[in-house]
């Protein structure tokens, strides 16, 4: 249901056809107070840029089990998921990332982790979206 919703809002907010897209990613019930938004662009190699922003996202920390860190995974279709760095969240619960993918359409996820150096994503699943840039 949460990936469907997810897919829903992307879908809905991808239809205007611009090149610069923002998208507001499903929140899970681990931080139901989230609010996650994803900017998305094309450089000027064709590349995808992305911009995440994250407000009222509780500290890994605080979560049940305690995780120490939050990391952004991207997986192309096919593809095993691939770390595209921490998110990192301030006293004042935000946090943002940016980063540029070759990649087109993808699936973001965000999940809290002991560690930032894990291969693949195995903590607790913040959220979950497709994602598709307008061409």
């Amino acid at each position: 249901m949460r990936t469907a919703f997810g897919l829903l809002v992307a879908a809905a907010l991808l239809a205007t056809g611009a090149q610069a897209q923002k998208l507001i990613l499903p929140a899970s019930k681990v931080t139901p107070a989230a609010k996650i938004q994803v900017n998305l662009d094309k450089d000027s190699n064709g590349n995808t840029t992305v911009e995440l922003d994250a407000k009222n996202l509780a500290q890994p920390n605080s979560l049940q089990p305690p995780k120490s860190v939050y990391v952004v995974w991207i997986q192309g279709s096919g593809q095993r998921p691939v770390s595209k760095g921490m998110l990192a969240v301030n006293e004042d619960l935000d946090g943002e990332l940016k980063f540029t993918t070759p990649l087109h359409s993808f699936v973001l996820i965000i999940t809290a982790e002991d560690n930032g150096q894990v291969e693949s994503p195995t903590g607790t699943e913040i959220t979950r979206a497709a994602i598709a840039r307008a061409q």
